[in-house]
């Protein structure tokens, strides 16, 4: 007789502390030539930013835009920014808002 197929599950889950872990450097989308006497803008954004790019661009003296949802303090030395803006979809206000370590702690210890 055959074996019993076992029931499907979903696939683990991976650690919280996985999910916590920056992913590697973001290389930007860099415009130049736009108004030579506007700001220096870095852009952060999601999916829907990449609309913004053109519109942007023509208004900025040098805009770096990033499609990533983590940044380095460094990356402040290096650009100068004059304008730092974030552009994200709400649900991801939630889902990546950035946790204390006592909010960590309390979301791991959490049934």
């Amino acid at each position: 007789a055959a074996a019993a197929a076992a029931p499907w599950a979903p696939p683990p889950r991976p650690a919280l502390a996985a999910w916590a872990t920056p992913p590697p450097p973001v290389v930007p989308v860099a415009f130049e030539g736009g108004d030579p006497t506007g700001p220096r803008v870095v852009l952060f954004h999601d999916s829907f930013g990449e609309g913004l790019l053109p519109f942007l661009a023509e208004h900025c003296s040098r805009l770096a835009a990033y499609e990533a949802r983590l940044w380095e303090p460094e990356l402040f030395d290096s650009e100068r920014p004059d304008l730092l803006i974030e552009e994200w979809v709400e649900r991801h206000f939630v889902r990546d808002a950035p946790l204390s370590d006592g909010a960590l702690a309390e979301f791991a210890a959490s049934p």
